[in-house]
């Protein structure tokens, strides 16, 4: 009865070891299905989705734009590269349009021109210049503000033809100023307003009224008017404005032209009302490439923050999960020498159980093969010692030989 009991005893703590190394494998698949879970996220969420360089892709386009070939900036801009340095540089001294640290004067102007040249919409020159929407709305408002003060470099004054003119196009037409017309350009503007500038060719438009020298410079200019306005009613409207076109009565002589822009001096008030607040802010004073620099600097620096701060974070969760596991494993541990004890299996036995166990897995037997070859070679003490001294192929016979 006593050696019933004891093949009892030893059939549970067998029991009770299997499932304990089971645990264990448990946990440690359960470690290492973690670790490279937690790998893949990190490499596809915070190295490879990084964010996008936007500064240097701005200046990789804007060099390609204004900087290599003229085909390119004509294509773009409607200008070579020497005509949209000379406009920048009038700009920035005559037309006081200043560099904030954000933008430069030659990207400034680059979004105005090629809103005007192909009629792009705001969508569309944020995504080739990389900024926000609001930033190409100012942008080109300031742009405006600054074409607005070259008026009286950019319109030239007009001449008359003189009396002695050998032109065969033009000596017919002693004293003339030059040459008025209307021009439609189309518009985006509300559903509710489409009716009035839809012109007779069914198109939104606006009308423009534009005069021209003999060389095809251009005197006085005027937009504004809908596209359903015809070309008198809107000469009309430029004639009889305080600053409109004056035609000048008392000899071509080209005096008494007024500027084209009405509200020069309202925009030059709102410009300088501007710049005393911005003088108030700190950074506003340093050169635009400082600044550009040290957002780069600042932003390069807060992604290689984050992407520390997550591997970090990483590390620190798997490092926790180990931490519970070796206490379980402890845990376990502890729990499997104490049941050893209660049913009356030594520290030396615990440790042989071990050992056969281990030495018994790398055979290629069944689970229940294995059970009853652990029971049989434990339960006569110099089974265990011959199965420890055979070589591995020799043990594999003993254990056919006890569970066959």
């Amino acid at each position: 009865m006593d050696d019933l009991q004891r093949q009892q005893n030893l059939m549970l703590y067998q029991i009770l070891q299997q499932s304990f190394l089971e645990m264990i494998d448990l946990c440690f698949t359960i470690l290492i299905i973690v670790s490279h879970s937690s790998m893949w996220f990190y490499e596809n969420n915070c190295i490879k989705q990084q964010p996008v360089d936007r500064e240097g892709l701005r200046g990789e386009f804007l060099e390609c734009l204004i900087n290599r070939d003229d085909a390119v900036c004509v294509n773009h801009l409607r200008m070579d590269i020497r005509s949209f340095r000379i406009l920048c540089c009038l700009l920035r001294n005559e037309g006081k349009l200043k560099e904030d640290g954000l933008v430069c004067i030659e990207e400034q102007v680059a979004i105005f021109l090629h809103i005007l040249a192909h009629h792009s919409k705001n969508s569309v020159i944020k995504f080739l210049f990389k900024r926000s929407g609001e930033t190409v709305s100012r942008y080109f408002n300031l742009v405006l503000n600054g074409i607005l003060r070259l008026h009286e470099t950019l319109l030239k004054a007009p001449e008359p033809v003189p009396e002695d003119c050998l032109d065969e196009r033009w000596k017919l037409f002693k004293n003339c100023l030059g040459a008025l017309d209307g021009t439609h350009i189309q518009v985006n503007v509300p559903a509710i307003d489409k009716p009035r500038y839809r012109n007779r060719k069914g198109d939104i438009s606006t009308n423009v009224l534009g005069v021209c020298s003999r060389d095809m410079q251009f005197i006085y200019v005027m937009p504004g008017w809908e596209g359903s306005a015809s070309d008198s009613r809107v000469l009309r409207d430029a004639i009889s404005r305080t600053n409109g076109l004056h035609v000048p009565t008392e000899g071509a002589t080209g005096k008494g032209v007024a500027p084209p822009a009405d509200n020069v001096e309202e925009i030059d008030k709102e410009d300088e009302d501007q710049g005393n607040d911005e003088e108030n802010e700190i950074g506003m004073t340093q050169s635009p490439s400082i600044n550009q620099s040290k957002r780069k600097a600042d932003i390069m620096e807060i992604q290689f923050g984050k992407r520390n701060k997550g591997a970090s974070i990483i590390a620190q969760s798997i490092s926790k999960l180990g931490k519970s596991f070796g206490s379980i494993i402890e845990k376990s541990s502890k729990n499997m020498c104490e049941a050893a004890n209660r049913l009356g299996f030594g520290k030396d036995l615990v440790d042989d159980s071990r050992n056969l166990m281990a030495e018994l897995e790398k055979m290629e037997i069944t689970e229940q093969e294995r059970f009853i070859a652990a029971d049989k070679i434990l339960s006569v003490p110099h089974r265990l010692h011959i199965f420890m001294g055979c070589h591995d192929a020799t043990r594999l016979a003993f254990v056919k030989s006890l569970i066959g």
